[in-house]
C-alpha cells in the first residue's frame, strides 16, 4: 500500500512489508474506466491510482496514509480473481459444442435460482463458512496471525450451526489446509450453500492504531448483490452494537482490482453508497459463489487493542456468535440461547 492509500498487488511479490506475500497467481480484473450508472453520491470514497509499469512495481514506503483511509487487508492471490483469460476485460472463448455450453449455462442458471433472492430452500439451510487463508498461507502478521483468527473463528461458528437445527455447515476447505478461490468456490457450490460467509483479519503496516471491522459484500451489478448487502449490514450491526469500531460507512464498502500482471494490481475501496457497477471484480471467492456471500475483515492483527476484543480465543468465540445470529435473523431463525 503507497501512502496515498493505494495497495499494490504484484504476482509473486510480497504485497506489504508484514508477512503477506502473494503465493497464489491470479488473473487480471478488468480494465479500469469502463462503468455504467450514476457516480457515488456525496461521501462516498474511491481509492484509486495510476498503475506503475512493471520495472517500477515494486512498492516503497512513502509514508502513513492518512488515518481514515481504507486499510484493506493485503490478501494473498488466494483473494484476488483467479486466473482465467489473459485479455483483461474479455472472457475466454468458449469451445464447447453448443448443447454443452446451452446445458453448463442452464445449470448455473437453475442454482442461482435455487439459491437465488427469496428462493431459499430449507431448513435445513446449508452454511458455507471460509477461514481466510490456511495451511502454509497465514495470510497477515501482527501481534497474532491472521490464520490463528480465522480458523478460530470459524470452528466456532460451525459449532453454533452443528447445534442448530435449522443449518447444516460446509467448510469451503479443510482446517489448517490452503485451497485456491475456485475450489472453495466449488465446495461452497457444489453443496447446494444459501449463504456464505469468509472471515478474515486485517493489517495496517504503517500504523498500530488501525483497528475496526469491514464487511465487504457483493457488489452492484452482481446477481445475489442485495442479499449480500443485507447480511453485510446485520453482521456489521452486530459487531457495532458490541461495541466493535465500523470502518468507513458502517462498516460496508466495495472492494474491487484493477491492473494486470505486467503493471500489477491496486485495489479500489469505494464506500456502500457508491452504487456504480463497476467493471473490476472483486475477491475472487465473491465473484465465484452461486449464493449470497460476504467477507468481513473482523479485526486487526497488527492492533493489539482490536486483537484484545476479536482475536483472542474469547474475542472469535464471541465473534462467532455474532455471526450465527445474523445468519438466524438473515434467515428468519430463533438462535440456540447461549453468548
Amino acid at each position: 500500500m503507497r501512502a496515498d492509500g493505494v495497495q499494490k498487488y504484484q504476482p509473486g511479490r510480497p504485497c506489504a512489508p508484514s508477512r503477506t506475500a502473494c503465493g497464489e497467481r491470479a488473473c487480471p480484473a478488468p480494465k479500469r474506466g469502463t462503468k455504467s450508472g450514476p457516480r457515488a453520491a456525496a461521501g462516498a470514497l474511491r481509492i484509486s491510482g495510476r498503475a506503475r509499469p512493471a520495472h517500477r512495481a515494486r512498492r516503497t514506503c512513502g509514508g502513513a496514509p492518512p488515518p481514515e483511509a481504507p486499510q484493506a487487508a493485503c490478501h494473498t492471490g488466494a483473494c484476488l480473481p483467479d486466473a482465467g483469460h489473459r485479455a483483461a476485460g474479455r472472457a475466454a472463448p468458449d469451445v464447447r459444442c453448443p448443447a454443452r455450453r446451452d446445458g453448463g449455462r442452464r445449470r448455473r442458471a437453475e442454482r442461482r435460482s435455487a439459491h437465488g433472492r427469496g428462493a431459499h430452500e430449507g431448513p435445513p439451510y446449508t452454511i458455507a463458512i471460509d477461514a481466510g487463508h490456511g495451511g502454509t498461507d497465514i495470510g497477515a502478521e501482527g501481534v497474532i496471525n491472521e490464520i490463528q483468527l480465522t480458523e478460530a473463528t470459524i470452528g466456532y461458528l460451525e459449532g453454533w450451526l452443528t447445534q442448530d437445527e435449522n443449518y447444516t455447515s460446509v467448510r469451503t476447505h479443510a482446517a489448517d489446509t490452503f485451497s485456491k478461490n475456485t475450489e472453495r468456490a466449488a465446495a461452497a457450490n457444489s453443496a447446494g450453500a444459501s449463504l456464505l460467509l469468509s472471515v478474515h483479519g486485517n493489517s495496517d503496516p504503517y500504523s498500530s492504531d488501525s483497528y475496526g471491522l469491514e464487511c465487504y459484500p457483493q457488489p452492484p451489478g452482481r446477481t445475489h448483490h442485495e442479499d449480500s448487502l443485507r447480511l453485510a449490514h446485520l453482521i456489521a450491526d452486530k459487531f457495532g452494537a458490541a461495541g466493535q469500531r465500523l470502518r468507513g460507512n458502517a462498516g460496508v464498502r466495495y472492494i474491487y482490482y484493477a491492473g494486470d500482471d505486467e503493471s500489477g494490481y491496486e485495489k479500489q475501496v469505494v464506500e456502500e453508497s457508491d452504487s456504480t457497477v463497476y467493471s473490476e471484480q472483486t475477491f475472487g471467492l465473491l465473484e465465484k459463489t452461486d449464493c449470497p456471500a460476504v467477507l468481513v475483515e473482523q479485526c486487526f492483527v497488527t492492533s493489539e487493542a482490536d486483537v484484545a476484543a476479536w482475536g483472542t480465543d474469547d474475542g472469535c468465540r464471541r465473534a462467532a456468535r455474532l455471526y450465527y445470529e445474523a445468519i438466524c435473523e438473515y434467515f428468519g431463525t430463533e438462535p440456540l440461547p447461549g453468548t
